[in-house]
């Protein structure tokens, strides 16, 4: 998967003009494969192109002491990395099955990671889904 990830990753940067030394990306980490394996790739090429790179997750606290489990995830994969963590809580309350909380997650993530963003002074953020 490495031999695919990394040209592809390494190209999709290129053409944003973000590898480059100077640059500060910011991971949006949920401790799930797909972020894991986003940040994992990121600390590769930030090796061979100087980039300064943050991670950042967001606790929505919908899933109990399972969304906790998950920051301490991405804390440790950080501190393990030397990246940088900004850790952030959403604040919701309810369940994730509750009618909208989808679409109200999403949007409390999109404005946490933002904010996070500006906290770092990123050139961009990036994300990793599977659809």
């Amino acid at each position: 998967m490495q031999d695919m990830l990394l040209p592809a990753l390494r190209s999709a940067l290129e053409s944003a003009s973000l590898l480059e030394r100077g640059a500060t990306l910011l991971a949006g980490v949920s401790g799930g494969a797909d972020s894991v394996a986003l940040l994992y790739a990121l600390a590769v090429l930030r090796q061979e192109a100087g980039y300064r790179l943050c991670a950042a997750h967001v606790n929505h606290g919908l899933r109990g002491s399972r969304s906790d489990e998950d920051a301490a995830f991405v804390q440790a994969l950080c501190q393990e990395l030397d990246i940088p963590l900004l850790l952030r809580r959403a604040g919701l309350s309810g369940k994730m099955e509750s009618p909208g909380m989808e679409d109200l997650a999403r949007r409390a993530r999109r404005a946490l990671l933002l904010d996070a963003m500006g906290e770092v002074q990123a050139d961009a953020v990036l994300l990793a889904h599977h659809q």
